[in-house]
């Protein structure tokens, strides 16, 4: 199993503190890295280059979407995980369309990351890099989503 190098974006310190505790222990983690900004996290993704992040929407200065399609933009993009207290289906449409991977909303973290990354873990970091996820949830809220993929790595439970 290949250990995961993770970057944690909220503004939140609480929810920063406690992820990355959660994070921290999983088998499939080689470390947790965390940013309260998009600036921050761009910076540290420049730096350290992640295999996935988890960030957040809403944030000053700049939101989780800017933060997203600049992490697009990179050569080899890592996996891309929206956790987030807004789950509507205009937030999933969204975040898909600024290519996020996924969605999982905050209080299912406990119940969706930690499988999520011990799928990813043992899919290798190559694939995780290289694979674009098919999530029904944001295939229902975007039909014109690609479901080609067949990714289970990021699909919800």
């Amino acid at each position: 199993m290949r250990k995961l190098n993770i970057l944690l974006v909220d503004d939140n310190p609480n929810f920063l503190k406690a992820a990355r505790e959660v994070l921290a222990v999983l088998p499939g983690v080689a470390g947790v890295e965390c940013a309260a900004s998009g600036e921050e996290a761009l910076a540290l993704a420049g730096r350290s280059r992640p295999d996935l992040v988890l960030t957040d929407l809403v944030m000053p200065a700049m939101s989780g979407f800017e933060v997203i399609r600049n992490l697009r933009a990179h050569e080899t993009p890592p996996r891309i995980v929206v956790l987030t207290l807004h789950e509507g289906a205009e937030y999933r449409a969204a975040a898909r369309r600024s290519g996020a991977d996924s969605l999982v909303p905050k209080h299912e973290f406990g119940a969706h990351i930690p499988a999520l990354i011990a799928s990813l873990a043992s899919n290798g970091n190559d694939k995780v890099r290289a694979r674009r996820a098919d999530d029904a949830r944001f295939a229902a809220a975007d039909p014109a989503a690609s479901a080609e993929s067949g990714d289970p790595a990021l699909s919800p439970a």
